[in-house]
C-alpha cells in the first residue's frame, strides 16, 4: 500500500522536521517541498508584481507538486508533500491525484500554540514569525475537519510522527 502524506501548518511550525521524520521511516519515500517548487521559477520582478502573479505562480507549484507525487507513486515511492496548503489546494491536490486501491492519503494540519511559532520562528536562520503567526490564525479558522489537525505543542517529533504514521483519522482516501 503506498502512502501520501500531505502536511501543512503555518511557517515554523515543523512541517519539514516532520517530513524528514517521516520519510526515514517509511521505505522508499520522496519528500517534495513546496517552498523548493515555489523558488525554482527565479524572478527580477518588484515585490509588487511578483504578488500580481503570486496566484500564477501558486497555481504552478500546485500543478508541479501533483506531477511529481504522481511520478513518483508510480514508480512505487510514498511520497511525503510539505507546504502551506489552503482549502482550495487540497481539493487540486486531491483532484489530480492518481487514485487506486493501493493508495492511502493522509492530510495533517500542525498547529500549535503562538508561543510554540514564537519559539520555533525564532531559532530558525530565515525567521518568518509575522507570517508564522498570521498563517496560525489562518489555519485556526479553515472550515477543515478538526479530526486533521495536530497540536505539535506538547509533542516532541518522535511522538508527532508516531501519531502521524498510525493515526487513520488523517486519511482522507483510501484505506477503507
Amino acid at each position: 500500500m503506498k502512502k501520501l502524506f500531505l502536511i501543512t501548518g503555518a511557517s515554523g511550525i515543523g512541517k519539514t522536521t516532520i517530513s524528514n521524520e517521516i520519510a526515514t521511516r517509511i521505505e522508499n519515500c520522496a519528500i517534495i517541498d513546496g517552498d523548493i517548487l515555489y523558488h525554482m521559477e527565479h524572478t527580477n520582478k518588484t515585490p509588487a508584481e511578483d504578488l500580481e502573479d503570486g496566484a500564477k505562480r501558486l497555481k504552478l507549484v500546485f500543478k508541479n507538486a501533483t506531477m511529481l507525487i504522481n511520478n513518483f507513486l508510480e514508480n512505487n515511492l510514498n511520497v511525503v508533500f510539505e507546504y502551506i496548503i489552503f482549502p482550495n489546494d487540497l481539493k487540486y491536490i486531491l483532484n489530480h491525484i492518481k487514485k487506486n486501491d493501493n493508495l492511502i492519503i493522509k492530510f495533517i494540519v500542525m498547529t500549535g500554540n503562538t508561543q510554540t511559532v514564537i519559539d520555533r520562528n525564532l531559532s530558525r536562520e530565515k525567521n518568518n514569525l509575522n507570517r508564522g503567526l498570521e498563517l496560525l490564525d489562518i489555519f485556526n479558522s479553515f472550515d477543515y475537519d478538526r479530526k486533521f489537525y495536530i497540536d505539535t505543542t506538547n509533542l516532541d517529533i518522535q511522538e508527532t510522527v508516531k501519531m502521524i504514521i498510525d493515526d487513520n483519522k488523517y486519511i482522507v482516501y483510501g484505506g477503507t
